[in-house]
């Protein structure tokens, strides 16, 4: 648990508190953020709490479940939000190319229904690869894009921690 921990998502983390009118959990995190897209509440609410436990095995398969649904329902926002989240397990994996790869569909997904918050964290998601990698210089450019995402949905947390992390590239530079 304490590496899978490192590379999670802290707008993912949060309380989760089941709704029995709901028969389903309803998910508030430092971004008020709610979580229960309709239709496949379950699998994201399943998915957030394995991420949490550190049981990658599990929440891929939720999630690559949770994609096949929003496929077949036309859910865009299910399915950036998913693929986001397989780049977090692809990433902590240490499949950086996969990683990138979907967190750059989760990108083209959650800017298809202008999800600020999703665009922002996909930005700083892309940015820590681009730091891992060395390559500063499109860190630093996609770390300002989060951070003018995360300034526009007033998301204190997102901006200290991307603030951090820019400072880290600009020491590099």
């Amino acid at each position: 648990i304490q590496e899978n921990i490192k590379s999670i998502d802290r707008a993912f983390a949060g309380i989760y508190i089941w709704n029995p009118d709901l028969s389903d959990y309803v998910v508030i995190n430092e971004a008020n953020y709610e979580f229960s897209p309709p239709g496949n509440e379950s699998l994201l609410a399943q998915n957030n709490i394995a991420l949490a436990q550190g049981q990658l095995d599990q929440a891929e398969s939720l999630l690559k479940s949770s994609v096949a649904t929003g496929q077949k329902t036309g859910d865009t926002l299910e399915i950036g939000k998913s693929t986001r989240s397989l780049g977090l397990i692809a990433d902590t994996r240490q499949q950086h190319d996969k990683a990138r790869a979907l967190f750059q569909d989760s990108l083209i997904h959650l800017q298809a229904v202008d999800d600020t918050l999703g665009i922002a964290g996909a930005y700083s998601n892309l940015a820590n690869l681009s730091r891992q990698a060395g390559d500063y210089e499109t860190a630093q450019a996609l770390y300002q894009q989060s951070i003018d995402g995360f300034e526009d949905v007033n998301f204190a947390w997102g901006i200290a921690f991307t603030l951090t992390n820019l400072a880290l590239v600009q020491n590099n530079l």
